[in-house]
């Protein structure tokens, strides 16, 4: 994996945006189309804002997220709520979102139409952002989950529910095989603590560590 560390989180936010944006911009110029997706949570918020300033051909840009809760979209949990309030907007508005929740009143059924959705959708993915949290988990692919575990020791490419420690705990992931099948995968972290997860040999089992091992060009953008 390769490293690019910042003094200054505001700076890493711009050059991550800029990084993201160059990215789309050869897959649109190739494929006159791109395919991004997007991690929920507070760390990524103001690097989204940034991106959403850039030129690029929105209307050519499709965006669906790494993971969601299974809750309404209008939801303070919602992921989707947090990407519409913070990438979707300005100039990055027209780009086409694919959410995770369909049928919000049955989850066996909204698995099985998002996965079919995005399978379909996301068959060439252009940029998958990810990012960590305290326990080493990312997406939605949780320590001691065992459906989380299935995903990270098998290449099923698609969309799953997990249970995640705390509510939450109904969840929706991509499976790790789908987000590492990106043409460039990103981590974005922030903080001391993550900085000494990811570096601490000693926890090498936790999900994160799934997916440094297994793509060498992975790129960790972080600051402490």
């Amino acid at each position: 994996m390769k490293e690019f560390y910042f003094d200054k989180t505001e700076v890493l936010e711009n050059e991550l945006a800029i990084k993201i944006a160059n990215a789309l911009k050869d897959a649109i110029i190739l494929n006159n189309a791109a395919y991004l997706l997007v991690s929920g949570g507070g760390t990524p918020k103001n690097m989204y804002s940034k991106l959403a300033q850039l030129d690029i051909p929105w209307k050519k840009v499709h965006i669906g997220l790494v993971d969601e809760r299974f809750v309404e979209t209008d939801s303070s949990d919602s992921n989707e709520k947090m990407i519409k309030e913070h990438l979707l907007i300005a100039k990055a508005s027209v780009a086409n979102f694919h959410g995770m929740i369909a049928n919000i009143t049955d989850e066996k059924d909204n698995i099985t139409l998002i996965n079919q959705k995005y399978n379909e959708v996301f068959k060439d993915i252009t940029v998958t952002l990810l990012g960590m949290g305290g326990d080493g988990h990312t997406a939605s692919l949780f320590p001691s989950d065992p459906a989380s575990e299935k995903s990270l020791q098998e290449k099923i490419v698609g969309v799953l529910s997990t249970k995640a420690p705390k509510a939450p705990v109904q969840r929706i992931t991509c499976s790790k095989q789908m987000l590492l099948n990106a043409n460039k995968v990103f981590l974005m972290t922030t903080g001391k603590d993550k900085y000494e997860v990811l570096n601490n040999n000693n926890k090498q089992t936790l999900p994160i560590f799934n997916f440094i091992d297994n793509k060498d060009d992975m790129e960790w953008y972080y600051s402490i």
